[in-house]
């Protein structure tokens, strides 16, 4: 009823024609109430009913399963209303259930489990529900009615839909399934008690701060690169050719000729000019912070003696042992350090996406054969010159760019890229 309620405008005239039922004036009064202040003050509105609602009940008395008496009454309201009403909707001259006993009968035909005198049950209301709402579309816009499409209504077939105006043709079972409806707008509900509380977004720091945790090292090359920045860090490692120079002369006592110095210094200036060339275009500082350039600037010594050392090793082992040593002692380093990184994030491996791991594999793949090269390139050449390569690496990152994301390339690249390949050549001739 509270549907019926729905689709029939408040307060006008309306006419509701039920069997003998008792149960169904009741409701019906009940469905169409409304609030009504009759005293001004504090006071409850009363629930007043209609004052146009008809209720019109028709009881048929049958024998042998033959109607041999029809009795009409009113239940609620006047008679004379309701015969009005009923002749507005050409309903028929007296009151009837004729209409909804078709319908009825048609819902009652269509679904199996409301069929009389059958075996099959509804397991679910839900399903029986959802079946009506499905007869009833059907019913209304994609059958049509034979009394609608008589020559004194519409002439032509006519679907219920048609007749109110709702659409202009009779719709197919397919066109009906798949017409898009917008939902409802929503609304959030009402919570009760103690709002819950939110939980705090984890903020990345971009300076250097001081660790909470007492299981974090204090010290950590990681650490470098989160308190430096790029650029700075950039320049930092392309220092590593000019330390591993030092080394060499200090505790291997290399031969550094002219050449090699003129060559480690030429690239050197290139590759800084290379990497200095977004900052100075932006005009953005690059200072970075105290402790994390320390720290970038100790991994880069520490790479530099990483060739010196290797040199000297390569007269009793060869590249392979030593690049196979250095990954086992660098995979239990990291190992020890990232102890307190697991406990603190024990589920963080259901986290990475696929394309990570790609990440991962790809930079484990090529990691390892670039450290096996570079250990060729100590061998047989001079830790000078395999450090001076690295020189290579902004050049190529630029050129890759260029080529895989479109960036254009620039004529102050252009120029540092060939300081850093003439530095190169110098040093690797000489």
């Amino acid at each position: 009823m509270q549907q019926v309620r729905r689709a029939a405008q408040t307060l006008r005239p309306l006419l509701v024609v039920t069997d003998g039922w008792a149960a169904y004036p009741g409701s019906i009064r009940c469905a169409f109430r409304e609030k009504v202040k009759k005293l001004a003050g504090v006071g409850r509105a009363c629930l007043e009913v209609w004052p146009h609602l008809s209720i019109g009940t028709v009881i048929k008395r049958t024998q042998k399963k033959r109607v041999v008496e029809v009795t009409r009454q009113m239940a609620h309201g006047l008679l004379e209303q309701a015969e009005q009403l009923l002749e507005l909707s050409h309903g028929g001259s007296v009151l009837n259930t004729a209409f909804i006993e078709r319908l009825n009968g048609t819902f009652r035909e269509r679904p199996a489990s409301l069929t009389r005198k059958c075996r099959h049950a509804a397991a679910r209301l839900q399903a029986s529900h959802t079946g009506m709402y499905l007869i009833g579309c059907t019913y209304n816009f994609c059958w049509a009615h034979q009394e609608l499409s008589k020559t004194k209504h519409w002439g032509r077939a006519c679907t219920p839909a048609m007749a109110s105006g709702l659409t202009d043709h009779i719709w197919s079972v397919c066109e009906l399934l798949s017409y898009k409806v917008a939902p409802a707008p929503w609304i959030e509900p009402k919570r009760r008690g103690r709002p819950a509380k939110q939980a705090q977004p984890i903020v990345r720091p971009t300076t250097c701060q001081k660790p909470r945790s007492r299981l974090r090292p204090l010290v950590r090359l990681r650490k470098g690169v989160l308190c430096s920045t790029a650029t700075i860090g950039q320049i930092l490692f392309s220092a590593v050719p000019i330390l591993t120079a030092l080394a060499s002369f200090l505790f291997i006592k290399e031969r550094i000729g002219l050449r090699k110095i003129i060559g480690v210094s030429i690239g050197f200036l290139g590759t800084v000019f290379i990497i200095l060339l977004p900052v100075i275009g932006k005009h953005t500082a690059f200072n970075g912070n105290l402790l994390g350039n320390m720290l970038v600037f100790i991994s880069a010594i520490c790479l530099a003696w990483y060739s010196v050392l290797s040199k000297k090793f390569h007269t009793h082992y060869s590249p392979l042992y030593l690049t196979a040593l250095f990954i086992y002692l660098t995979a239990l380093t990291n190992g020890l350090l990232a102890i307190p990184e697991l406990l603190a994030n024990y589920n963080f491996l259901n986290t990475i996406p696929f394309l990570g791991w790609i990440g991962v594999l790809y930079v484990g793949t090529f990691g390892i054969l670039f450290f096996l090269l570079y250990q060729y390139a100590v061998k047989h050449g001079s830790p000078i010159i395999a450090s001076t390569l690295n020189y290579l690496s902004p050049v190529v990152a630029f050129v890759v760019a260029s080529i895989l994301l479109g960036e254009r390339l620039t004529g102050g690249f252009i120029a540092g890229a060939l300081l850093a390949l003439l530095g190169v050549y110098i040093v690797t001739v000489g």
